[in-house]
């Protein structure tokens, strides 16, 4: 189940090259608007902010590379909801963990129900570190982490007719679950949907089914 929603561990990180690694050394200490190009130092200028929409460009098309089409999150197809959007998961804003904006494994894709506004604003959601730790990686994670944990040690999925469910089986599978609404709609549908595409793909018998389903739903 956990393939055909997609909810698996990330295991690779983006890589800068050369040249944004000499950008990268050369902004002074981050202050959390520099992601955005909001930055008037006197000593060092982000320009006219085309290097800063370069490299994020960049960072999207790896982070593409390395998940495919696929939330971090949820696992939902990106583009469903929204275009996709890059997730800083200790989060930049508010001077909270602005050392981590361009950190590899503090960036990933997600799907406009996951990362969107309403839920960035919600106190959950921006306390994503519950301990910190010496670096990024010995943090402690308030939510299960698309690179650092594995989902299958904190979720379990289930099969109910045409729907996958989603149960915590840690406090962190608990509390990522009711921040990112992971048990309710539509991410309920869009794994019904996942559900349904698989075996139409593995199975040919089931594809009456799925286009009856598909022409019923509008999917």
């Amino acid at each position: 189940m956990f393939e055909i929603c997609r909810i698996v561990q990330i295991r690779n990180a983006i890589g800068y090259n050369v040249f944004e690694r000499v950008f990268l050394n050369g902004i002074p200490d981050l202050v959390g608007t520099e992601w955005s190009g909001n930055l008037d130092y006197s000593i060092w200028q982000w320009g006219d902010g085309e290097k800063i929409k370069k490299l994020k460009e960049s960072i999207r098309r790896k982070l593409e590379t390395i998940q495919g089409l696929n939330c971090a999150f949820c696992g939902m197809t990106l583009r469903v909801t929204s275009e996709e959007q890059i997730e800083h998961i200790a989060p930049k804003g508010g001077s909270r963990y602005p050392e981590y904006m361009f950190y590899p494994n503090n960036l990933v894709l997600a799907c406009g129900l996951c990362n969107g506004f309403q839920k960035k604003e919600r106190r959950e959601f921006s306390n994503t570190i519950g301990q910190r730790g010496d670096f990024y990686e010995s943090h402690y994670f308030n939510i299960v982490h698309p690179k650092l944990d594995n989902p299958r040690d904190h979720y379990e999925l289930g099969r109910d007719e045409d729907e996958i469910t989603i149960t915590h089986l840690s406090l962190k599978g608990q509390k990522s679950i009711a921040m990112l609404e992971l048990d309710q709609e539509p991410h309920t549908t869009e794994r019904g949907k996942m559900l349904m595409r698989h075996f139409y793909q593995v199975s040919p018998e089931y594809r009456e089914i799925y286009n009856r389903i598909a022409e019923e739903n509008g999917f």
